[in-house]
């Protein structure tokens, strides 16, 4: 068998054939855009927020949560109220995002937010509730307990699927799957959420020094699992995931 080599893309082709590279061009792949750009940078949409807007919701919240499966430390829920029709570039699902950007990035939601609220639920009750009450408790207290200075939010939006147990009966919900990629006010609330959780996982290192909380913040590495076999438990250790995992708890 002869071949020819293609003058764009350089691969081996049969005579008579086009190259692939050909067919591409002619009937290019549609692609749904649900991002902007910025550089190398994906920016979470207002698509959500604007269509909430068009309807006359004011305050809508986005929320989010981290730390849902750690094996130590707290899970932690955000709410935050960003300025309607406000973009800042760069603002996505914190697991998109190096530590140094989410940190500029957290800085910046802070600055422009109308209003936000962390808060932590500890490993004791994780393990006492199970972490999907756990996460409740959390959003609840966070959409409950954010000053908007003009009443509570009109709307908020979860990412994820709806969750058994209600957050906040009196406000109304909104659950959107991989929300914290398709709605800029729930990727900044994943940012401020991820940010405070790490800081806090960074200074319990201090206390707890041989579990090496700074580098994997609680979550299930092999250096952290060979530190529980060599130092036993903590009190920031998740007793009932690490039976479920198989450690010796």
């Amino acid at each position: 068998m002869q071949y020819k080599t293609c003058p764009k893309c350089k691969s081996n082709i049969d005579h008579g054939e086009k190259c692939d590279c050909d067919r591409e061009k002619a009937h290019p792949k549609k692609t749904k855009q649900t991002n902007t750009h910025i550089g190398k940078v994906l920016t979470a949409p207002l698509t959500h927020e604007n269509a909430l807007i068009k309807r006359g919701y004011k305050h809508i919240a986005g929320v989010d949560e981290v730390g849902r499966g750690c094996v130590a430390g707290p899970v932690v829920a955000c709410a935050v109220i960003m300025p309607p029709g406000l973009s800042i570039p760069g603002v996505n699902d914190s697991k998109l995002l190096n530590a140094s950007t989410r940190e500029k990035l957290a800085d910046s939601i802070k600055r422009a937010a109308i209003a936000y609220r962390v808060e932590f639920v500890e490993a004791a009750v994780i393990d006492e509730v199970g972490i999907q009450a756990a996460i409740c408790f959390a959003m609840g207290r966070a959409l409950r307990h954010i000053d908007t200075g003009g009443g509570k939010p009109g709307i908020a939006l979860i990412d994820g699927k709806p969750l058994d147990l209600s957050i906040v009966p009196d406000i109304e919900q909104k659950y959107i799957v991989r929300g914290d990629s398709q709605s800029h006010s729930i990727a900044a609330a994943s940012i401020l959420a991820k940010v405070e959780r790490d800081a806090f996982m960074v200074d319990m290192h201090e206390r707890y020094p041989d579990y090496g909380f700074n580098q994997h913040k609680g979550y299930g590495t092999m250096y952290h699992y060979n530190a529980i076999g060599e130092n036993g438990l903590c009190d920031l250790h998740r007793r009932s995931f690490l039976k479920r995992l198989g450690a010796q708890a």
